[in-house]
């Protein structure tokens, strides 16, 4: 059910945030309590790579969190693409180094170092923030759907239109093929009609019934 996938995303995403929060706040930690002066002339993938182990030895839920993080990096990706919500972003490299333009993805900054430094913490966030906003308006959405009695009644017709191909799909053969036809059709037109037809007894107007085709959308 719509529903409850879209409450699961939005838990997923919200979840996801906080880790990349604590993230942070235990490699900020670890970066304060580095008081090597040397550590200022390496490069910034050995400087993050101190930071890790730092965080990793003075943190007992930083690998947890972190792996966690990883593994969850592609589903909000996808998220994000789902919604419309821009998280490849066009680096140019420096003059001094050259080269062709690179798509960064910002998510995969949480756990690496950004290319030519370019993808920051509050371009992460508003990313995060954005997919998660974009969730929530969809849950709000489905929410106010599954409260309407004509939700219901339109899934009971998108059941019954199916429940044929469902039956036929039982003995072996191919559905996919017989939908594609114009018996297949047929068939669908007449459980649509004889579903019309029953619901009109129970009482239900012509008004009623056409409420069912903006929640087909």
């Amino acid at each position: 059910m719509i529903y409850f996938a879209t409450k699961k995303e939005t838990a997923l995403v919200r979840s996801f945030f906080d880790d990349v929060q604590k993230l942070w706040q235990a490699e900020d930690m670890a970066k304060k309590a580095m008081k090597n002066r040397y550590v200022a002339t390496l490069g910034a993938h050995r400087v993050h790579e101190l930071i890790v182990r730092s965080a990793t030895t003075s943190d007992n839920s930083y690998s947890e969190t972190r792996v966690r993080i990883s593994k969850q990096i592609e589903e909000v990706g996808r998220l994000a693409k789902k919604y419309g919500v821009k998280h490849v972003m066009s680096i140019i490299p420096p003059a001094d180094i050259g080269g062709c333009t690179t798509g960064v993805d910002v998510f995969d900054a949480i756990v690496s170092v950004p290319l030519y430094g370019a993808i920051t913490r509050p371009m992460i966030a508003d990313a995060l923030n954005r997919v998660l906003g974009a969730c929530e308006r969809q849950l709000a959405k489905d929410t106010s759907r599954v409260k309407n009695p004509f939700y219901w009644f339109l899934e009971l017709l998108k059941f019954s239109l199916q429940l044929p191909f469902l039956i036929v799909s039982a003995t072996g053969f191919n559905v996919s093929k017989i939908e594609d036809q114009l018996l297949g059709k047929i068939v669908k037109v007449g459980f649509l009609l004889l579903l019309v037809y029953i619901l009109l007894q129970l009482g239900f107007s012509k008004e009623d019934l056409l409420k069912f085709l903006p929640l087909a959308n």
